[in-house]
């Protein structure tokens, strides 16, 4: 890939990584919030439940769509990111027969004109990252599908003043 393309991906890729967090910014700023009852504070929602049509049950939403659409591909981009890093990092070592592996660690030794530079993998610890990307990717679709399914619904909403921890909840309406 030509030096040009890579520029243009990365300046590219920070732009929409920059819209991306500007935009949680002001999905966060406008969540609909509810006034607690004891202390007067404006509360964003903590839990959010909407009754399940077909089995009757209370399963959870999301009461602001926007915010968890952000908030989704977010987590999304940061998981798919850490997934990307660890296995460009891992699988090109395993097959580099300048790499070896020592215990837990894949150590890998190349040379800069007449300097040597080493490089250690701990494996445990970029299983855990994988598997961490992994599960970033796992909530970030389940809270999309989350606000998709409830978008539009009625719901009980569960709130926690952060000032004086009094805790009530409220039946909001489909909206109209």
């Amino acid at each position: 890939m030509s030096d040009a393309m890579i520029a243009l991906f990365g300046c590219s890729g920070m732009l929409l990584f920059g819209a991306l967090g500007l935009a949680y910014v002001i999905t966060s700023i406008g969540r609909k919030k509810s006034e607690c009852p004891e202390c007067g504070k404006k509360t964003a929602t903590k839990k959010a439940l909407v009754v399940d049509q077909t089995t009757g049950k209370e399963v959870e939403g999301e009461r602001d769509f926007g915010f968890a659409l952000v908030s989704a591909v977010g987590g999304l981009l940061i998981g798919a990111g850490l997934c990307a890093f660890v296995l460009s990092m891992v699988i090109p070592a395993l097959g580099d027969e300048s790499c070896s592996l020592e215990g837990i660690v894949l150590e890998c030794v190349s040379y800069a004109g007449n300097m040597r530079v080493e490089t250690t993998i701990n494996l445990p610890i970029a299983f855990f990252a994988l598997i961490g990307g992994l599960g970033a990717i796992l909530n970030g679709v389940g809270r999309m599908r989350r606000a998709i399914v409830t978008r539009g619904k009625p719901m009980t909403c569960e709130f926690e003043c952060p000032s004086c921890k009094h805790a009530w909840t409220e039946e909001v309406g489909a909206p109209e």
